[in-house]
């Protein structure tokens, strides 16, 4: 059985990450496995909740400084 399919229009993207940041990566997914029982979170799952977190950070600061880069 596959994922549910999405509300919302996705794409797929591929990068490469240095060994070091792959570590901290997983090291976060097995973080949120803890804190979350009973749900799978996925290397792919952490990603995505990092860059969310991350990205909104950005907007919340550039909105402070005008929106200047």
């Amino acid at each position: 059985m596959g994922r549910p399919k999405l509300s919302e229009e996705s794409a797929v993207i591929s990068i490469r990450l240095p060994a070091e940041l792959i570590r901290l990566l997983d090291q976060y997914a097995e973080t949120l496995r803890t804190q979350t029982p009973g749900l799978n979170i996925t290397r792919t799952d952490a990603a995505r909740a990092i860059l969310t977190s991350g990205l909104a950070g950005k907007k919340m600061k550039a909105g402070k400084t005008g929106g200047k880069k």
